[in-house]
Parts: structure tokens; C-alpha cells; sequence
């Protein structure tokens, strides 16, 4: 994980945060004591892509018929509050 992190400063990346719900995976379990939630998933971009696209969004979306969350970057949207990663 700390060669992860290196990388992402090394290549100047930011995690650019989220609207919607935090988990972007869960297990599918049907038993309380057994369902498992996580927050797999992240945006990573440069500063100079959040200077070009300055209202762009993260949105982690409806799973529908799976157990991951798409993550929908909107590029040409109003802002929206974003939470912080």
C-alpha cells in the first residue's frame, strides 16, 4: 500500500472525493451479521485536470443488478459538494 501511495504523489494525483453513497462495493449478503460494505473505488486526477474541468463531479451511483457502484465523473455539470476523501 505505502508503494500505492508513493506512486499517486509521485504522479502528482488527488483523490478527488464523492457525492452519493460512500460504499462502492458490498457482498451481496442477505444475513445482517454477514453483509459487508466497502469503499473500493476512488477518482484520482492532476490539479491541472481539476483547473480544466473546474465543475466536475463524482458521483458513486446506483449498482442496480451488481455488487459494485459505477463511478460517474461529470465533467460539464453544476459543482456539487463533494465530500472529501
Amino acid at each position: 500500500m505505502d508503494n500505492f501511495k508513493e506512486a499517486l504523489e509521485y504522479c502528482e494525483l488527488g483523490d478527488l472525493g464523492f457525492a452519493g453513497d460512500a460504499f462502492t462495493w458490498r457482498n451481496n449478503s442477505h444475513t445482517a451479521w454477514k453483509y459487508i460494505k466497502e469503499r473500493l473505488d476512488h477518482v484520482v486526477a492532476t490539479q491541472d485536470w481539476c483547473i480544466r474541468f473546474p465543475a466536475y463531479r463524482v458521483v458513486n451511483g446506483d449498482p442496480r443488478h451488481s455488487d459494485h457502484r459505477p463511478i460517474i465523473i461529470d465533467t460539464a455539470g453544476a459543482a456539487a459538494v463533494r465530500r472529501d476523501a
